[in-house]
């Protein structure tokens, strides 16, 4: 299991660094940077319900029991996860794409409209908080970095789901 799981954290990787560029992103020593990344699905019982505050030294969670409204959403630490996690997860912060940066929207495709639930990012961008939610389908609005961006942190929330 091991080596399946260090072969998806490279081609994770590989994919992140080969589709984004962070040439607009943020100072890695900026004591304000973090993503909040997660998956989430508003009608299912048995999915994901954690959303995760990744920071240049920490990686720590917020479970959440039923719903999701990611508009209002507040993170409330419910624990924190193994270096492992917060090692494999540290490329999401570092090569997180311009294109989401940069975007005048807060939704991409149409996340959870046929049950099939959405991604949810919040990031500091120039002074005010950023929250964007994808749909988990590619859609025409999604950049090819944003979706090599997005199938990077599918594969990086399966392992911490290990």
């Amino acid at each position: 299991m091991r080596s399946v799981s260090s072969v998806l954290i490279i081609l994770a990787l590989f994919l992140i660094s080969v589709a984004c560029s962070n040439d607009d992103g943020p100072s890695q020593n900026d004591p304000e940077e973090y993503l909040l990344f997660g998956r989430f699905s508003l009608f299912c019982d048995d999915c994901d319900k954690r959303i995760y505050k990744l920071t240049r030294t920490s990686l720590a969670y917020d479970t959440f029991q039923s719903g999701f409204n990611w508009s209002d959403y507040s993170f409330n630490q419910d624990g924190t996860s193994p270096e492992s996690d917060h090692s494999n997860a540290i490329q999401l912060l570092d090569l997180l794409p311009g294109d989401l940066r940069s975007i005048n929207k807060d939704i991409l495709g149409c996340p959870d409209c046929a049950d099939q639930g959405g991604y949810y990012l919040e990031f500091p961008q120039n002074g005010e908080i950023k929250k964007v939610v994808i749909d988990t389908s590619d859609s025409d609005d999604q950049t090819e970095d944003i979706v090599a961006y997005k199938n990077a942190m599918q594969i990086i929330l399966a392992l911490m789901d290990n």
